[in-house]
């Protein structure tokens, strides 16, 4: 059964979100919302939209 890597909540208690990053679940309470997208953590959200960025 998924649950939520911050508090545990089951699919059965809320609804749970998938990171596009790593995968892990979350709930509503927990996501981090970026550029209507949802993540697991701002670290998520930060490597999605910046992990092809280089310095020239």
């Amino acid at each position: 059964m998924q649950q939520c890597k911050e508090c545990a909540a089951s699919e059965d208690d809320a609804y749970l979100h998938r990171c596009p990053i790593c995968h892990k679940m979350v709930c509503d309470e927990h996501k981090f919302v970026r550029s209507g997208r949802v993540f697991c953590s701002s670290f998520c959200a930060a490597y999605f939209f910046h992990e092809g960025d280089e310095d020239d």
